[in-house]
């Protein structure tokens, strides 16, 4: 499975891509 500072990591990472394609979003649509 991993440890937890590698699960924290990964998590971490998904919400900085979560969070720009978000933004992305953002931009397109205005």
């Amino acid at each position: 499975e991993g440890t937890d500072s590698e699960r924290s990591e990964k998590s971490q990472k998904s919400r900085a891509i979560l969070a720009r394609s978000v933004a992305n979003g953002v931009i397109q649509e205005q």
